[in-house]
């Protein structure tokens, strides 16, 4: 049996005895195997070289948990299903609490090389005149970091450069998992199989690990009600092509928007169509990261226009010109021209679909089988809380694996460790969820004016596991966090 590792604070080395020099194990087999073969096993002969946990997904939530188990010793293997990393274009907007996050876990450094700090949100209703503002530059003296756009493919490259290469595999869709008492056999599309004594489904909206869990478990909670297959794709994101420096000019500021130390985002709401666009620039690329949001919903107060319907979920470039594009092609850009301008200037293969489910799941595991990140907790991509409260899962949940496996790896301690870290992260999830769905409705109104525009950003979700705030307290950080 491997030593145990205590969890509870020791000092002045807990940082490091908690994150130690990332070791790197043997090589693993590379062999691929079909679903009759016999798996890649947990060797109990030897140590750091053992598959202990499988990671469906190699997103930014798969890979941040990767990486925390990897510094706490324990043996991670990703399974991406994508045959090349950094699949995801465009960027994700990250609060100062994230932010402080990945601070505390000593990767903000080559993370913020690819970063902008943003310093407003501004509001524009689709003419041009300025509807709100919000000024979020306090937040660095207040929480200890501004807002940061953070390109998403640079992240996902950045977190998995933290990580030995054979930890995380490109081309692994998992189709299928089996449990026992002794561990789980995962099954990918292209006949390959592995084994550890845990899975965690960090697949995303659309898990496959969650609709196994479902399937294969009987009871469900009664206060579970319909489970969503997949949210309306009622938003469409984007990124442009390269963007001369003097094309769009700030008007506040007569600067151009390519700042390369900060910038602002631009909400533009619809007057005339139930339609809210985002945009987000990235000024080490010359880019503009957009998302058009449909507001529409057969029967409500946006049931304005005969000239909209529901989004469907074609990718053609011709139903998606039509649902979107053509809706906000006529939108003054407060920086010069139309959203038509940007949108023309964006490579059609790069846009994707965005689902507007809003929904915590309440089953969140089962045996030695557990969900994390959007596959429990599906959020609305409007508050910039989906990348804090993966983050938060990873945090609260490695801890408590690396504690059930060092200690002996039993079937009744994982759950246990499962069951802890769902009734720590349940509500808060919620919480976060409800906020990001409030956020949406606000900015998704056509009457909003800087009259009725009244919104507390100061979100009450800076809930940080126990033992992230003691690293915190030890590396003497001025930021204020919830201590429950």
């Amino acid at each position: 049996m491997a030593p145990q590792v205590p969890l509870a604070h020791q000092g002045p080395n807990f940082v490091e005895s908690h994150f130690p020099p990332p070791i790197t194990p043997p090589s693993t087999p590379s062999t691929a195997y079909n679903k009759t073969s016999t798996p890649i096993t947990q060797d109990t002969t030897t140590g750091s070289h053992r598959l202990k946990v499988l990671i469906a997904g190699g997103n930014v939530q798969g890979l941040i948990l990767a990486l925390i188990l990897h510094r706490l010793n324990v043996d991670v293997l990703v399974l991406e299903r994508a045959h090349s990393q950094g699949v995801s274009p465009g960027c994700i907007v990250m609060g100062s609490f994230a932010v402080n996050l990945l601070e505390m876990l000593e990767i903000l450094g080559p993370i913020a090389v690819n970063t902008q700090e943003l310093h407003h949100l501004k509001i524009w209703d689709e003419y041009g005149t300025s509807q709100a503002e919000v000024d979020f530059r306090g937040a660095r003296e207040r929480y200890g970091h501004n807002g940061l756009a953070v390109n998403t493919r640079k992240l996902q490259t950045t977190l998995r450069d933290q990580l030995p290469g054979h930890c995380v595999l490109d081309g692994k869709s998992v189709v299928d998992y089996m449990q026992d008492a002794d561990g789980v056999t995962v099954w990918c599309a292209d006949g390959s199989c592995y084994r550890g004594a845990i899975l965690v489904g960090c697949d995303g909206r659309d898990s496959t690990v969650r609709r196994i869990l479902y399937e294969q478990t009987q009871e469900l909670p009664e206060d579970e009600g319909p489970v969503p297959t997949t949210g309306m794709d009622r938003n469409l994101a984007g990124l442009t092509n390269v963007i001369a420096h003097d094309e769009l000019i700030d008007p506040t500021t007569n600067e151009c928007i390519f700042r390369q130390d900060w910038g602002d985002s631009q909400v533009i709401i619809g007057r005339t169509a139930p339609f809210t666009c985002w945009v987000t620039p990235m000024p080490k690329e010359r880019k503009l990261s957009w998302m058009i949001s449909c507001n529409y919903v057969p029967g409500t107060d946006t049931d304005n226009s005969s000239e909209v319907s529901p989004p469907s979920t074609s990718m053609n470039p011709a139903v998606l010109q039509r649902e979107f594009v053509d809706q906000v092609r006529h939108f003054k850009f407060p920086m010069g021209g139309t959203m038509g301008d940007i949108l023309d200037k964006s490579d059609w293969t790069e846009m994707r679909r965005v689902p507007n489910e809003k929904h915590v799941y309440h089953l969140w595991h089962e045996g030695r089988v557990v969900l994390a990140g959007e596959a429990c907790h599906s959020l609305v991509p409007y508050g910039g809380q989906g990348s804090l409260q993966a983050m938060l899962d990873a945090c609260s949940l490695a801890p408590l694996i690396q504690r059930a496996l060092f200690g002996g790896g039993e079937l009744e301690s994982i759950v246990a460790a499962f069951e802890s870290y769902r009734q720590e992260r349940f509500l808060i999830a919620q919480d976060a969820t409800n906020g990001s769905a409030g956020l949406g409705r606000l900015l998704s109104q056509q009457q909003l004016t800087s009259d009725n525009f009244a919104f507390e950003f100061d979100f009450d979700f800076d809930y940080f596991p126990a033992w992230l705030q003691r690293i915190a307290e030890i590396k003497g950080e001025s930021i204020r966090l919830n201590t429950q």
